[in-house]
């Protein structure tokens, strides 16, 4: 039996290969989001700067005795550094439907805590969830990638899947209030405007605009114990917990 550094760097890969689960190729009619799997973190910062990994990052710690975590459209991976970070006894699912995109991010997730990680690929409207599953749940930049019905259905379901005292932990965009600056809601509107039309453009992502996700969080009963707003009020975060 081989053994030294380079058998435990085989044994790494191998752990990592099979916490791989239902990988395929693109799943029929989803957004081709590994178009711009190699780009996207440049194509970020170009945009937003740090703002968006910062937003990804807050409120993290505050879930530090999770046990079990549902991460949802987790990207290209930078968000799971400070989770595994932040939440030393977690086990993660990590949920995405395109395959080139939970490549990248497994080549993010360390030799160490490979066998922490579970990746699936999966289409998130069709997948069923075991309830009471789950200590946090965290959806950063993925609940606007469905519809305004979609969400009635899926809101639900991820709520279903945590523990009683679980808590959802949410980053996305938003249009400032009122109460903001005109400039700053006009910015808002625009960006995201653009952010729609790229996206139709580059992955066929077929929303265009920014669907109501904060108030459909409350409406099934999550308010928000903690928010965080940055890039003019455009970027937030927000840590919810049930009230019945």
């Amino acid at each position: 039996m081989a053994t030294g550094p380079r058998a435990r760097r085989c044994r790494s890969t191998h752990t990592a290969a099979f916490l791989v689960k239902n990988i395929s190729a693109r799943l029929p009619d989803s957004p081709n989001y590994g178009r711009i799997a190699r780009a996207y973190r440049w194509l970020e910062y170009a945009a937003f700067g740090s703002a968006l990994q910062r937003s990804r990052e807050t409120f993290v710690e505050r879930l530090g005795s999770a046990r079990n975590i549902a991460v949802f459209g987790g990207g290209d991976g930078r968000c799971f550094k400070v989770i595994l970070r932040e939440c030393p006894v977690a086990s993660i699912d990590a949920y995405d439907i395109d395959p080139v995109m939970i490549a990248f991010a497994r080549r993010r997730i360390p030799a160490k805590d490979a066998a922490r990680v579970t990746f699936h690929q999966a289409d998130a409207r069709t997948l069923t969830l075991k309830a009471a599953s789950y200590d946090a749940v965290i959806t950063h930049y993925f609940l606007d990638c469905f519809s305004t019905e979609e969400l009635d259905a899926l809101i639900p379901k991820l709520g279903a899947s945590l523990r009683p005292g679980g808590r959802w932990l949410f980053a996305d965009f938003a249009i400032p209030p009122a109460s903001a600056f005109p400039f700053l809601r006009w910015r808002a509107r625009a960006t995201i405007a653009v952010l729609c039309w790229f996206f139709r453009w580059q992955v066929q992502h077929p929303l265009k605009q920014l669907p109501p996700i904060e108030s459909k969080l409350h409406q099934y009963g999550w308010l928000p114990q903690v928010l965080r707003e940055g890039s003019g009020r455009m970027v937030r975060t927000v840590l919810f917990a049930k009230f019945h």
